[in-house]
């Protein structure tokens, strides 16, 4: 009988955080382009969504085993992506594992900056990177808002949102009530950026997701790849791409837009204050 290898379990190097509907998995494809990175098997494992340390410690193992063995011959990520007509398909990608490559990896889940605890986060990856994105949290908001629209089509429970207006003063009143909202304090990126800052300092990387686009895309990317102590790569054949995101552009109603402008304008100037990054600018 052939030996068996023991397991050699990559452990992740950078965690991108979200936010949601930020282009997180456009990121994390675009990095899987660099020759140093190998993919997590599900994009999105959503381990930090727990946050009580017995359930972390019970799903530990099973959540490293989703990274790359490097006893293997290949990495295999698993994939679902958003078409054009609104449906989502299932495909894997892969890499082949050289023996003669100093590889990293990590993982995307969206949802993490809001819900995971940075000191646990950091309590067990203590040298992980973060790597978290931002979008104009309007336009973040209605790309949520479409999200929603499209499980409720697709038969998904809790998810009949209304009209934006509708959604919007629904976003509101429980904010008032000091209830959580569906989507709406997910543009207020700064509540969530502080938690992280604080555990994580200059480990925490905050960009914005138009960077990733056009002719800043190249030096972006591979100003990430130096922070994650790997090699410069040309990424310009593969940020031609967007991975998961809406095809069909949305009419909003100018005065809906105005109204959530306003709502975020706070959030927006402390983002500006904290990370140079102007969302106040956009529509101007």
């Amino acid at each position: 009988m052939a030996e068996m290898k023991s397991k050699n379990i990559l452990k992740p190097s950078f965690l991108i955080i979200g936010g949601v509907k930020c282009a997180s998995s456009s990121l994390y494809r675009y990095l899987n382009d660099h020759p140093q990175v190998l993919p997590c098997r599900v994009k999105e494992p959503g381990y930090f969504n727990f946050t009580n340390p017995l359930v972390l410690l019970k799903k530990y193992r099973s959540y490293i085993n989703k990274f790359p063995d490097l006893n293997q011959s290949k990495a295999i990520g698993d994939w679902i992506e958003l078409e054009g007509d609104g449906t989502l398909s299932e495909s894997k990608f892969e890499k082949l594992i050289h023996p003669d490559v100093d590889y990293i990896t990590g993982e995307a889940t969206a949802t993490t900056m809001v819900r995971a605890n940075p000191k646990i986060v950091k309590r067990i990856f203590p040298k992980v990177k973060i790597i978290a994105l931002v979008r104009n949290p309007t336009d973040r908001l209605i790309s949520h808002y479409q999200m929603f629209k499209r499980f409720d089509e697709d038969g998904r429970k809790g998810n009949d949102v209304g009209s934006l207006q509708e959604f919007i003063n629904r976003e509101l009143e429980n904010l008032d009530a000091g209830k959580r909202t569906k989507a709406l304090e997910q543009g207020f990126y700064t509540n969530y950026l502080s938690r992280w800052q604080q555990s994580f300092g200059d480990s925490l990387t905050v960009i914005s997701s138009d960077s990733l686009q056009g002719a800043t895309s190249n030096s972006t990317l591979n100003w990430l790849a130096k922070s994650l102590e790997i090699d410069n790569h040309d990424f310009s054949q593969i940020t031609q791409q967007r991975f998961n995101q809406n095809r069909t552009a949305m009419t909003v109603e100018p005065s809906l837009r105005v109204q959530l402008d306003e709502i975020y304008h706070p959030f927006n100037e402390e983002l500006l204050d904290a990370y140079g990054i102007d969302f106040l600018t956009d529509r101007n």
